[in-house]
């Protein structure tokens, strides 16, 4: 895990590390009370610097007073280990992203249950005088009951500084206006036709028409178990080839017909939820972006989106940049030689790009 590590909080146990994003790291974790022996899950979004500490006590009185079944709730502000951190009701679930990742055959009734829900989000956001700003298929998340959590939203915009996501952002955002609840509406909007076009959809909706159905959402919390099912499965997985990768194979080649066996059976459960074990090199490095300004970057052919993300890439191989920004586009080759995580930030894609280059396809 690239992440910062933190010692163990006071009266928070980090059981799980959720995500890293340009100001701040999540972890699932345990708020204990020893002395009435109550815990329960929480999510502490731990900021990275103190110098943003004003901007967050300023909105957290405002995002306190938000009651709504489709935000996500937050419980609390603290420091831990000197730094400000945001303390969030815990969503069991995953990301709108994941959920069309893994979904095979999403209908047209499921994607109105999940915009209809997002919308009724948008709209408590919006009664409470508040806004979303960057509405993106990574911060709508999706939990076991079926319902629709929004994340990180109300921060954005308010400090001055933007951060948004080209791909679903209104276009008078991207033309330097603030977002507002019309500017989320857009981006919900985008995002419908992004998943239709995915699945093969009408991609016009009607937001006023829209309504939460308790069959539909009941479907959507079946296939949002199945995915933690797979997904649990395969961490379990993972621990086994790394097990085996670390032994000894010298017991393996005495009993050289059984272990063939036992890969074979591994390697086939494996592709069954497209592990590429295969080829794997024997070391990785991490390559991580992070810039105030949206650059969109593809790796050796494969698009990964917009900062801020982080990517795998074998030691020792070159790793083929290709990049588009909002000053231009351009592209260079890197071979990380050490298992140090690399950043990219906007030093860096100043320094190489070039507004004449013909950028992503």
């Amino acid at each position: 895990m690239d992440a910062v590590v933190y010692a163990r909080p006071v009266g928070y146990r980090l059981v799980e590390f959720l995500g890293e994003g340009l100001n701040s790291c999540v972890y699932r974790a345990i708020k204990e009370e020893a002395q009435h022996g109550v815990s329960f899950e929480v999510a502490l979004k731990i900021l990275k610097s103190e110098k943003s500490v004003d901007v967050w006590r300023n909105e957290f009185s405002r995002l306190s007073a938000l009651r709504s079944s489709y935000c996500v709730s937050l419980l609390g502000w603290e420091f831990i280990e000197e730094k400000p951190t945001l303390i969030l009701e815990y969503v069991k679930g995953v990301t709108l992203a994941e959920l069309c990742r893994h979904y095979k055959h999403m209908d047209e009734e499921i994607l109105s249950e999940i915009l209809a829900q997002v919308a009724l989000g948008l709209g408590d956001l919006n009664s409470a005088g508040l806004f979303h700003g960057d509405l993106n298929l990574h911060n709508i998340m999706v939990d076991v009951s079926g319902c629709i959590k929004l994340v990180d939203f109300g921060l954005n915009g308010h400090s001055g500084s933007l951060f948004v996501t080209p791909e679903f952002a209104a276009p008078q955002v991207l033309a330097g206006e603030k977002p507002n609840y019309e500017t989320d509406l857009q981006s919900l909007d985008a995002i419908g036709r992004h998943i239709a076009r995915q699945f093969g959809l009408p991609t016009r909706f009607k937001f006023e028409e829209l309504a939460s159905h308790n069959e539909y959402r009941g479907r959507l919390a079946e296939e949002v178990r199945r995915i933690l099912q797979r997904k649990s499965l395969l961490a379990q997985t993972t621990k086994v080839l790394t097990f085996l990768r670390d032994v000894d194979v010298g017991y393996f080649k005495k009993t050289r017909r059984a272990a063939i066996s036992f890969m074979c059976l591994i390697s086939l459960f494996c592709c069954g939820d497209q592990i590429q074990a295969k080829h794997a090199p024997s070391a990785f490095a991490r390559i991580h972006v992070r810039t105030l300004r949206w650059v969109y970057l593809e790796v050796n052919g494969r698009g990964y989106g917009y900062s801020p993300t982080n990517i795998t890439v074998p030691l020792g191989r070159q790793v083929n940049l290709k990049w588009q920004s909002a000053e231009g586009s351009g592209r260079t080759s890197l071979t990380l030689e050490g298992e140090q995580p690399m950043l990219l930030d906007d030093e860096f894609f100043r320094r190489h790009t070039s507004r004449h280059d013909s950028g992503v396809n």
